[in-house]
C-alpha cells in the first residue's frame, strides 16, 4: 500500500510541474494593471449582487436587511476606488498581499453593507483612514533586509514539543468530549456536539494552535518540500481535530491554505484570489436562486450562502456597525478584559465578553465577534482603532521580512490562517489564543538559508 501511495506522490509531483509550467506562462499575461482593475470592479458588482439577491433574502432576521442609500452608495464607490488605487498590487510580495486580502475580505464587504444598509459614513471614513495609515506604516521606506536572530539549532527539541502540544490536544479533547467522528459533518450533530463541548483549562491554549498554527505551517512546509506523505498525515490530524472539538476553521482552512499556496507558487495570487471572489459570490447567488425556484437545497448550497457569504464576509460587516453603534452610546473596555485586563488588575465594566455584550444588544445569543477593527474601537474608540491597525502594520512589515528565508508561497500559505481570523478576532486574542505569536516564532526556528528565497518559485 505505502509503495503504491508512493507511486502516485511520484506521479503527482510530475504532473504538477507540468502544471506549473503552463500555469507560469499564464501569469506573464495576466501581469497587466488593467486585468486587476477590472477584477476588482467585478469583484465589488458581484459582491453587492450577492448581497442583494441572495444574502439580504436568506438573513435579513439576522440584521442583513436592504435599506439601500444612493449617497452612501455613491461614497462607498468612491472609497473602494481610491483605496484600491493607492494599495500597492505586487504579485509575490507579501505586504501587498496582506493589504488586498484585507481589503477584499474586510473593507469590500464592509463598504457593500455600509451602503445597502444606510450605516454610519463617520465610522466608515474611519475604517479608511486606518488601511490608509496601515498602507503608508507598510511601504513607506520600506527596507528589503531585516535581521533575524537564527536559532535553529533548537528545531529537534521544538519538533518533540509540537508534536506533545498536538498530541495533547486531541487525548484531552477526545477524553472531555468523546471523538465524534464522520457524524461531526452532519451540522445538526455539530451544533449539539459544540454546545455540550468541554475545553478543559489545561488545553484551552493547545486546541486553537494546533488547528490554527502548528499543522498548517507543516503541511505547507512540507508540501514545499513535496514530501506528499507528510502533507497526507497533517491533513488527516487536521481533520481529526475537526472531529474531537467541532472547530470548523480546522478542517475549512485546509482549502484556503492549499488554494493560496498555489496562487502564489503560481504568481497569480492577487489576481486569482480576485477571480476566486467573483466565482464564490455568483455560485452562491446561482445556488440560492436555484434553491428558491426548486427547493432542493444541497450542501454546496449551505457552503456558497451560509459560510461564504453570510458568516465569511457580511456578518464580520454587520458587527463591526452594532459595535460602533453600541459602544459609541457605553464605557470603552479600555482593553480591562481578557489577560491584558487581569495582568494590570484593570476593572472591567461589563459582566460578559464584548461579543455576548454586543450580541444582547442586538438580540442574539450567540457571541458577536467583529474582527480587529471592531473589537479595537469597543476598547478605545477611534483612538483604539488607530493605535491597532498600526500595530497590526508593523507586525505585517516584520513578518514580511521573512520573505527572505521562505519563498512567497510558503509565507502567504501559513500566514493566511490568521489573516482569516483577522475577520473575526481582536489582535491580542489572535496573537496569543490563536497562536499567531507562536507562528512568528517558529518563523525563526525553522527558517532556511538566506538563498532560499526563490527556490521553489517559478
Amino acid at each position: 500500500m505505502l509503495d503504491n501511495i508512493y507511486k502516485i506522490c511520484l506521479r503527482a509531483k510530475k504532473n504538477m510541474t507540468e502544471i506549473d509550467l503552463h500555469i507560469y506562462n499564464l501569469s506573464e499575461r495576466l501581469d497587466r494593471p488593467a486585468i486587476i482593475w477590472i477584477l476588482a470592479v467585478a469583484y465589488r458588482i458581484s459582491l453587492d449582487i450577492m448581497y442583494i439577491y441572495a444574502i439580504s433574502p436568506a438573513f435579513s432576521y439576522l440584521g442583513l436587511t436592504l435599506v439601500p442609500s444612493s449617497m452612501k452608495y455613491i461614497i462607498s464607490i468612491i472609497i473602494y476606488l481610491i483605496l484600491f488605487y493607492i494599495m500597492p498590487k505586487k504579485e509575490m510580495d507579501f505586504s501587498s498581499f496582506f493589504l488586498n486580502f484585507q481589503f477584499a475580505v474586510m473593507i469590500a464587504p464592509l463598504l457593500s453593507y455600509y451602503a445597502l444598509n444606510n450605516q454610519s459614513t463617520v465610522y466608515v471614513l474611519m475604517v479608511a483612514g486606518c488601511v490608509l495609515l496601515q498602507t503608508w506604516i507598510i511601504c513607506y521606506k520600506k527596507k528589503s533586509v531585516n535581521k533575524y536572530v537564527c536559532i535553529s539549532h533548537i528545531q529537534p527539541y521544538v519538533s518533540i514539543v509540537l508534536a506533545f502540544v498536538v498530541m495533547t490536544s486531541i487525548a484531552f479533547s477526545i477524553l472531555y468530549n468523546g471523538f465524534a467522528g464522520l457524524q461531526i459533518f452532519d451540522f445538526g450533530y455539530l451544533y449539539y456536539f459544540r454546545e455540550h463541548r468541554e475545553v478543559p483549562l489545561i488545553i484551552s491554549y493547545f486546541v486553537p494552535w494546533t488547528y490554527s498554527a502548528i499543522i498548517p505551517f507543516f503541511i505547507v512546509l512540507f508540501l514545499n518540500g513535496q514530501k506528499y506523505i507528510n502533507v497526507i498525515a497533517c491533513c488527516v490530524l487536521q481533520l481529526i481535530m475537526y472531529m474531537c472539538t467541532g472547530a470548523r476553521f480546522a478542517y475549512l482552512i485546509l482549502f484556503v491554505v492549499f488554494f493560496v499556496y498555489f496562487l502564489a507558487r503560481w504568481k497569480i495570487l492577487i489576481n486569482g484570489m480576485f477571480a476566486g471572489l467573483i466565482c464564490a459570490c455568483i455560485v452562491a447567488t446561482v445556488f440560492f436562486k436555484f434553491n428558491t425556484i426548486s427547493g432542493i437545497r444541497s450542501i454546496v448550497d449551505t457552503a456558497a450562502i451560509s459560510i461564504f457569504g453570510m458568516r465569511f464576509l457580511f456578518i464580520p460587516a454587520l458587527n463591526k456597525f452594532s459595535y460602533y453603534e453600541f459602544f459609541s452610546a457605553n464605557v470603552f473596555s479600555f482593553f480591562s478584559d481578557g489577560q491584558i485586563g487581569r495582568l494590570f488588575s484593570l476593572s472591567y465594566p461589563y459582566q460578559a465578553s464584548l461579543g455576548r455584550i454586543n450580541a444582547f444588544s442586538l438580540g442574539a445569543a450567540n457571541n458577536a465577534i467583529a474582527g480587529y477593527l471592531g473589537d479595537s474601537y469597543a476598547q478605545a474608540g477611534f483612538i483604539g482603532m488607530l493605535f491597532i491597525s498600526a500595530l497590526l502594520a508593523f507586525i505585517i512589515r516584520f513578518v514580511s521580512g521573512a520573505e527572505k528565508f521562505y519563498p512567497f508561497s510558503v509565507l502567504t500559505a501559513i500566514f493566511i490562517s490568521f489573516l482569516v481570523i483577522l475577520n473575526d478576532n481582536a489582535l491580542f486574542t489572535t496573537l496569543f489564543t490563536s497562536g499567531m505569536l507562536l507562528l512568528i516564532f517558529l518563523f525563526f526556528i525553522y527558517r532556511q538559508p538566506e538563498n532560499y528565497r526563490n527556490e521553489g518559485e517559478l
